[in-house]
């Protein structure tokens, strides 16, 4: 790829910058209107994807940067063996790391948030607009950008896996977060082997998936355990959603 990698991590810094200031002007504009918090926080994540991922097919072709260039399919067995590769190791990381530190450090958002919300529009957030973006700019731009730089597609796995953990520092506790370095490496792999961001885009919207299902499932089991004959208290469960 003969792009230039200033361009590249700008255009990352770029698409994460106006991502967070698309969902804070949502939470402000909200309060001014409603005059009290009353927001959903996926459709503020959601509102800013949405701008960041605008703002990224706008400005990429313009700086010279087609993004069919990290959409490439390969319908052959290694495409096919990594894309499900990714997706049972990233499983494995997950279920193991809940085992040893707990589900309460995986977590992104509570069910009660994500019961708020339609389900379409849940699925556009958690299973779209989420999972396109955030693989254009960790596994597409900054991925890139250090693989120029450096010349070196290990430097660029690690660096670009260690951004994708830095942006989620406020979405879990600090026990957590080794958890999405994790996922993190797992989903750069693919990248690092065929050159394409579509196996981490399909891997990123199945631990999306079945961790929407999952959080349904521990939200039951413990409305289970603590239902008592006068009981109605209803203890939030959450999902692996990054």
């Amino acid at each position: 790829m003969g792009f230039n990698p200033l361009i590249l991590f700008l255009l990352g810094l770029g698409s994460i910058g106006v991502m967070a200031l698309a969902s804070t002007l949502y939470v402000l504009v909200s309060v001014k209107v409603f005059r009290k918090y009353t927001l959903n926080l996926l459709v503020a994540g959601g509102i800013g994807q949405l701008a960041a991922l605008l703002l990224v097919i706008g400005l990429s072709p313009l700086l010279g940067i087609p993004l069919q260039v990290f959409f490439s399919v390969r319908l052959d067995l290694a495409f096919t063996i990594w894309t499900l590769g990714s997706i049972g190791l990233a499983l494995i990381v997950l279920m193991a790391s809940t085992r040893i530190i707990g589900e309460e450090y995986l977590m992104k958002f509570p069910v009660e948030t994500i019961r708020s919300i339609n389900p379409v529009l849940l699925a556009l957030i958690l299973f779209l607009l989420a999972p396109i973006l955030e693989e254009i700019v960790f596994r597409g731009f900054f991925f890139y950008a250090f693989k120029l730089l450096f010349n070196n597609g290990l430097i660029a796995l690690v660096l670009s896996a260690i951004l994708f953990m830095l942006a989620h520092l406020k979405s879990v506790k600090k026990e957590g977060l080794l958890v999405i370095l994790a996922v993190a490496f797992v989903l750069g792999l693919p990248v690092l082997i065929l050159n394409t961001i579509i196996p981490s885009i399909i891997t990123h919207i199945a631990i999306n998936v079945i961790g929407v299902l999952e959080s349904r499932r521990l939200e039951k089991v413990r409305v289970e355990e603590i239902r008592g004959e006068n009981e109605t208290l209803i203890e939030p469960g959450n999902i692996w959603a990054y």
